[in-house]
C-alpha cells in the first residue's frame, strides 16, 4: 500500500470515527437498566418472557435514537423502563414462590412455629409482587393513560360531576381510586391536576368552576395517600376546548379534569 493510499484509509477512518454520534442520555441509561436485568439470575431464570418484552422495549428505543426521532424517545424511555420493572417485579414473585415451595417442604415435618410464619410471610411477598407486576402491566391501558409532549396525561370525563356543579358524584370513587393506585407506582414524580369548562356560563364563572373541580379531584386523591407537596392544581376554565363547542357532544369532551405526570427531565 503506497503513502498516498495509506493517507486516503486514515483519513476514511477519522470521518467515520468523527461522525458517530453517541446515543442520547436517556438512551444509554435504558439499556444500563436493561443490561442489569439481564445480568440478573433471578430475572433470567423467573421472567424470561417479561425480559423478552424489555428487550423489544428497548429496541424500539434505540431505532427512534438511530432515526433521531426526539419527540418519542421520553415515550419509549418511560415503556422501556416499565417493561424492565415488570421483568424485575415477575422475577421477586418466582423467588418468593420457590421459597414457599421449598418452606413448605418441611412445614409439616418441623411443625415449627418460625417456620409456619416464615412460609405465611414468603406467601404473602409472592402474591405482592404478582399483584404488582400485573398493575404495571395493565397501567399502561387500563386507565387509557395518553403520552404527550407534556407527560402521561389521564382524562377524566365530565361523569365525575354533576352538571353546573363541583362535588363529585358517587360513581366517581372507583375511577379516581384506580387513578390514586396507579400515581402512588410513581412516587417521585409530581402530578399537576387541571379542571376545563365548557363554554356554557362566563369566563370567569367557568374559570372558578374549574378550578373547584380540579380541586375537588385532588382532594380526593389526597385522602387516598397522595402526597400533597406533589400536587398542583389550576382551573384553566373554557380556555383549553378539545372539541367543538357547538353541540352537546363537544360540550361534553371539553368538561373534563386532566392528571398530569410531567415528563422528567
Amino acid at each position: 500500500m503506497n503513502a498516498n493510499r495509506v493517507t486516503l484509509f486514515l483519513t476514511g477512518l477519522l470521518i467515520a470515527g468523527g461522525c458517530a454520534t453517541a446515543p442520547p442520555s436517556i438512551v444509554t441509561d435504558v439499556q444500563a437498566e436493561y443490561s442489569r436485568a439481564k445480568l440478573d439470575k433471578a430475572v433470567v431464570e423467573h421472567a424470561s418472557v417479561e425480559l423478552y418484552e424489555a428487550e423489544k422495549a428497548v429496541q424500539r428505543l434505540e431505532q427512534a435514537a438511530e432515526r433521531d426521532h426526539d419527540e418519542e424517545l421520553d415515550h419509549l424511555a418511560y415503556l422501556a423502563r416499565r417493561r424492565v420493572e415488570i421483568a424485575r417485579e415477575t422475577a421477586a414473585a418466582g423467588v418468593a414462590i420457590e421459597r414457599v415451595e421449598q418452606l413448605g417442604e418441611d412445614r409439616h415435618a418441623t411443625r415449627l412455629r418460625a417456620r409456619t410464619a416464615a412460609v405465611t410471610r414468603a406467601e404473602t411477598e409472592a402474591a405482592t409482587a404478582i399483584e404488582r407486576a400485573k398493575q404495571l402491566e395493565q397501567a399502561l391501558s387500563d386507565l387509557k393513560a395518553e403520552q404527550t409532549e407534556r407527560g402521561v396525561v389521564l382524562t377524566m370525563a365530565d361523569v365525575l360531576f354533576a352538571f353546573d356543579r363541583s362535588d363529585l358524584q358517587p360513581g366517581a370513587s372507583q375511577s379516581l381510586g384506580e387513578v390514586a393506585r396507579y400515581l402512588k407506582e410513581f412516587p417521585d414524580n409530581r402530578i399537576e391536576i387541571e379542571g376545563h369548562t365548557d363554554s356554557v356560563g362566563g369566563d370567569d364563572y367557568n374559570q372558578k368552576l374549574s378550578e373547584r373541580r380540579a380541586r375537588a379531584v385532588a382532594n380526593f386523591l389526597m385522602a387516598r395517600g397522595i402526597d400533597r407537596n406533589r400536587v398542583a392544581v389550576a382551573g384553566l376554565g373554557e380556555a383549553v376546548p378539545v372539541a367543538s363547542n357547538g353541540n352537546e357532544a363537544g360540550r361534553k369532551e371539553n368538561r373534563r379534569v386532566e392528571i398530569i405526570l410531567p415528563n422528567q427531565r
